[in-house]
């Protein structure tokens, strides 16, 4: 949902924005439906995606104290989980790409919840190089 708020300013520096999901691909557009982001949605099931990234999977990263802070400060902010699409073990991250290349940014989610702040985003995208 924090893409959704800075989807438009990403695109207006020049990102070419694509959010990777576990859950099976007939979930794709329920997905982007229920978020409104406009940005390219895949799917990857099998998780290769998530290893070759080095983003961590586990029981503990889910069901941790920060895990359990993450989504109190969700449910507080009016979010609220309407179901399960995908592998409620897989942690997320964020990475930005250069168009040539090199990773500018490489986030790994240690628990539900830790994501990279917009304004980061929006500041690492925004650099020369970035674009």
């Amino acid at each position: 949902m924090q893409l959704r708020g800075i989807e438009t300013e990403l695109r207006s520096l020049g990102a070419d924005l694509t959010v990777i999901g576990s859950g099976a691909a007939h979930y794709v557009e329920a997905f982007q439906e229920e978020t409104g982001l406009a940005a390219r949605i895949l799917s990857d099931p099998d998780l290769k995606t998530y290893q070759a990234a080095g983003l961590r999977r586990g029981v503990a990263k889910t069901f941790s104290l920060s895990s359990l802070i993450g989504g109190l400060r969700a449910y507080a902010s009016g979010h609220r989980q309407t179901g399960l699409q995908g592998d409620p073990w897989q942690q997320g991250g964020a990475l930005v790409v250069a168009p040539d290349g090199p990773v500018l940014l490489h986030h790994v989610s240690e628990s539900l919840g830790d994501h990279v702040a917009g304004e980061i985003l929006l500041a690492v995208v925004g650099e020369p190089g970035g674009r």
